[in-house]
């Protein structure tokens, strides 16, 4: 089958319209950048997470030097998750066993990012009064809706998937945590 004059324009003008504006249009005109602060900010919130199976509840911490931890109440028991950047170790404990510790992702003792990236089409800027501007990026098809905190170094607040999950940061507080959050206790044994 011979092509068309018609398939011939429709070619042009695919071109026209994709091929040829695309080479000039920068990353900028896509997405917004959002500088973020230079230092780990510290914190706590409470964390509630929900499946199509469980609802799961807890505390998160975040010290100073970048240090996370998560304490949460499973229908499995206990699960703490500790990143300590200062002794460069992982904590973990789940349920009745014993603490395991590994070393911890080489990735997180980079710092904090210095800005969050984000598609300009698909965000929406809400403010608190606490955290002060949220950002919220909206991707129904696949991502969901997560929510970023700038002030909390482009934390993840929030987010919603198609499929029921979701993890929200309550009633978030700003300032020092405690040092004996991001450690094993004593009695626990461990190095």
């Amino acid at each position: 089958m011979r092509p068309t004059h018609s398939n011939a324009i429709a070619l042009v003008i695919w071109i026209a319209c994709f091929v040829a504006p695309q080479a000039s249009i920068t990353v900028q005109d896509y997405s917004i950048s959002v500088s973020l602060p230079p230092d780990w900010v510290p914190f706590r919130a409470d964390v509630l997470h929900i499946s199509d199976r469980h609802v799961t509840t807890g505390k998160f911490y975040r010290r100073r030097d970048g240090s996370a931890a998560h304490y949460l109440d499973t229908p499995g028991g206990p699960a703490v998750t500790i990143h300590n950047l200062a002794t460069r170790k992982t904590y973990v404990k789940l349920g009745d066993r014993t603490w395991a510790t590994r070393d911890v992702d080489e990735s997180a003792l980079g710092g904090p990012r210095r800005e969050l990236r984000l598609p300009r089409r698909q965000i929406e800027v809400f403010h608190d009064a606490i955290l002060g501007d949220v950002y919220e990026f909206s991707n129904p098809g696949s991502a969901g809706v997560v929510r970023f905190v700038p002030r909390l170094n482009g934390f993840e607040v929030s987010y919603r998937f198609p499929n029921g999950v979701s993890r929200e940061y309550l009633n978030i507080s700003i300032g020092d945590q405690p040092d004996h959050l991001f450690m094993p206790p004593p009695a626990a044994g461990v190095p």
